[in-house]
């Protein structure tokens, strides 16, 4: 068989200087993670804080303002639940212990907001999306499926908003397990994957990427990618991050950002890479840097007019990444005065333009949140506007992975071949003798999961690089032999 020879060209060109942010107003009465929305619709954003609301004046804001919430209702999320595109309020109430509940305010657009009336039916955290795609939000909740003691999945209910405060049972999907954490937010990404004018969520499961492709009137297919439990649960979101008019997925994990890069058809068949760099300790040193994990993704024209990717990280940098000539490059790099950085989104100084609200987490050093208020504007009116462009299904042209499986001793010895189609970092395909087989490729590291014959349980565990081709050996319980030490290889030949 003709083997490909990869010949990797680096070429050196003169480096870009990275940008700096414009410090903007200390947020004196701001605490951390707030819920960024323009309450009054002036056209900037406003910061909402558990049971109050500082109005912006222009890049400063005004003292804390109550909120008219029912006994110790705090506000979780901002959304629109009747199609009026006035911020309606998602709120809890856990004042009973073990037993939170949700009630939903609904805008009246004199400033106000209708009594706490709208209990929602559950006692289990709603999260929001526009499943249907008809411009007004709806709810999904998630319950835990068991196996005796074990949860094994997770199952989601399709609210649909009735546009007056009430909402319509629909289907639910069963799911591989969510992990606790995953959908913090109070979000479920979602999006137009394909361009059909579907909605389309997207969901970071235990081990698994979900993509619920759309098919009308809030119905779904499901699709699963192996993700393995390494790459980011927390820090996640959908964006047009290359700017070519699809939608891509970001995570974040540690010190560094992928990038699954979508082609218009609801696939991501190439990926992108950035690292967040450490530029300097702690001072003082109190936070464990293996604890290095961005909390939140925000997504904006920063410092430039195509989209960019804001982090914040422990030593206290809140930095920008952009896609540039096929990876994430380092943009803009601001030092602020927190620990373990927070990073909101929003226009905080003029309509429509993208600036950060940086708030410091995780110690009690950290001092009140200010702004970072972004460069280089493009009024929208004028920003250019990518034309979708769907991506060549050469770029997920199948390659053959040959995994030859032997055991020590015998027992359940075999060898089989296996064809996996490539998309990008994820790869899925069978063998001959039935067996299923997925595998995350990313560098010298190959994580894999697959059923074989021999075994009832799936069969997982990494493939470490040596040349062309990646092994490792992994503990399996056999039906015939009990357990067994397998040797796996993988050879990529295309």
């Amino acid at each position: 068989m003709k083997r490909t020879v990869l010949v990797l060209v680096v070429l050196f060109a003169a480096g870009r200087l990275t940008a700096q942010m414009a410090a903007g107003a200390v947020v004196h009465d701001g605490s951390a993670f707030p819920v960024v929305a323009d309450l009054n619709r002036d056209g900037l954003d406003d910061l909402i804080q558990d049971r109050t609301v500082l109005f912006n004046n222009g890049g400063s804001f005004s003292a804390p303002v109550a909120l008219p919430l029912e006994g110790s209702d705090r506000v979780v999320e901002v959304l629109d639940a009747n199609g009026d595109h006035r911020p309606d309020l998602l709120t809890q109430d856990t004042s009973v212990y073990g037993a939170p509940h949700y009630r939903l305010y609904l805008a009246t657009g004199d400033g106000g907001f209708t009594p706490g009336n709208f209990y929602l039916p559950t006692p289990i955290a709603p999260y929001i999306a526009d499943f249907d795609g008809d411009g007004v939000d709806d709810l999904i909740l998630t319950n835990d499926v068991f196996k005796g003691m074990v949860r094994v999945a997770t199952d989601l209910t399709l609210l649909r908003s009735n546009a007056n405060g009430s909402f319509d049972r629909m289907n639910t999907y069963r799911l591989p397990l969510v992990v606790q954490g995953a959908l913090q937010s109070y979000r479920i990404l979602a999006g137009d994957l394909n361009h059909d004018g579907k909605p389309d969520l997207v969901i970071r499961c235990a081990d698994e990427l979900v993509v619920m492709r759309g098919t009308g009137g809030g119905a779904f297919e499901i699709e699963t990618r192996y993700l393995p439990a390494p790459f980011g649960y927390t820090a996640k979101t959908l964006a047009d991050i290359e700017g070519d008019g699809n939608l891509d997925f970001v995570l974040a994990e540690g010190r560094e950002v992928l990038a699954f890069l979508g082609d218009g058809r609801g696939n991501f068949p190439r990926f992108a890479t950035g690292a967040i760099e450490k530029k300097h300790d702690m001072a003082p040193s109190i936070i464990r840097e293996s604890s290095q994990q961005p909390r939140d993704i925000a997504i904006g024209n920063f410092t430039a007019s195509h989209p960019q990717i804001a982090l914040g990280t422990n030593e206290g940098d809140v930095v920008i990444l952009e896609y540039r000539d096929g990876v994430l490059a380092e943009a803009a790099r601001n030092l602020t005065e927190f620990l373990a950085v927070s990073v909101r989104a929003g226009s905080f100084v003029s309509p429509g333009h993208s600036d950060i609200e940086a708030s410091g987490t995780g110690t009690s050093m950290n001092g009140s949140p200010r702004l970072l208020i972004g460069r280089e504007k493009v009024a929208p009116a004028s920003a250019p506007r990518a034309t979708p462009r769907l991506r060549s299904i050469r770029d997920t042209s199948p390659a053959n992975v040959h995994y030859n499986v032997t055991t020590r001793g015998g027992c359940a010895s075999n060898e089989t071949a296996w064809t996996l189609r490539h998309e990008g970092m994820f790869n899925q395909g069978s063998s001959t003798e039935g067996g299923k087989v997925e595998a995350f490729i990313k560098g010298d590291w190959l994580w894999y999961r697959m059923n074989v014959p021999y075994s009832s349980d799936p069969v997982a565990g990494i493939l470490v690089r040596h040349g062309d081709t990646y092994s490792g050996e992994v503990a399996v319980k056999t039906a015939a032999c009990d357990w067994q030490i397998v040797s796996i290889s993988a050879t990529l030949d295309h």
